[in-house]
């Protein structure tokens, strides 16, 4: 009878002996390291690779807690960093017909002025931001979950063996740290996007390294697996959209 710990099989790990899978080719065991989050968020973006991804998820430190953590922490720089922006781009802007909606006001009444001026949008934009802070926490991790969840279960139906834990932690280990490049650069609008789409094919890249580390899958369910939540994602909107444009025929008709 086959053994629960035979680390030959790598198909045979349940939750509780996942973290002593294989590594590499010569069948010896990875060691376990505490690494530090920076050790971490350094080796998820440069040093992308299965064994790297394998030795993050086998760090005993390795737990959702933490990875909820990052998640939230960068949030939170994220959101201070896009106030800044905001803050920065409506003083440098704020006299601009481009930016500035005080001119349209101004040619009907003088006291609206004061109410549309840059400053007082600028405080705002500020005083909205910090309310709405602990919402956009609360549902940055609740996407993410559904996300990581779908490439999860993906990854399980293709033949992956790994568990949830390990998925989403991979995950935010990459996430996180990019998440923040994105937001510095988003600090600058048209360089923001153009280097925004890089790093999502990035992220791409990265997740899927990661699906093959945690589920001992092969590239191509690994790719999948990645991808599988905006292949999802954009399914529902075609169909939302096809439904939308149904009934707007069906009420012009």
């Amino acid at each position: 009878m086959k053994e629960k710990n035979d680390f030959r099989d790598p198909f045979s790990f349940d939750g509780e002996t996942y973290d002593q899978q294989l590594f590499g080719p010569d069948m010896g065991f990875m060691p376990q390291t505490n690494y530090t989050w920076s050790e971490v968020w350094m080796m998820a973006t440069t040093q992308p690779s299965v064994a790297t991804f394998q030795k993050i998820i086998r760090d005993p430190k390795a737990s959702l807690d933490r990875a909820f953590s990052w998640i939230a922490g960068v949030s939170v720089f994220s959101a201070i960093l896009g106030i800044i922006g905001q803050v920065i781009w409506t003083a440098i802007l704020g006299s601009s017909n481009y930016y500035n909606y005080s001119s349209f006001y101004a040619n009907n009444s003088t006291s609206n002025n004061v109410m549309f001026n840059p400053s007082f949008s600028a405080g705002y934009s500020l005083g909205s931001s910090i309310c709405c802070l602990p919402f956009q926490i609360i549902v940055t991790l609740i996407m993410l979950v559904i996300m990581v969840g779908i490439s999860h279960i993906t990854a399980r139906v293709l033949g992956g063996n790994g568990v949830f834990e390990k998925s989403f932690y991979a995950f935010a280990a990459a996430y996180a740290p990019l998440m923040l490049v994105t937001s510095v650069v988003n600090l600058v609008p048209i360089l923001g996007t153009c280097i925004g789409f890089f790093i999502l094919l990035y992220v791409a890249y990265v997740v899927t390294i990661a699906m093959k580390a945690v589920h001992n899958i092969g590239w191509g369910e690994a790719f999948i697996s990645a991808i599988a939540p905006i292949m999802l994602f954009f399914m529902v909107f075609c169909v939302c959209i096809a439904l939308f444009s149904a009934a707007l025929m069906g009420a012009a008709a």
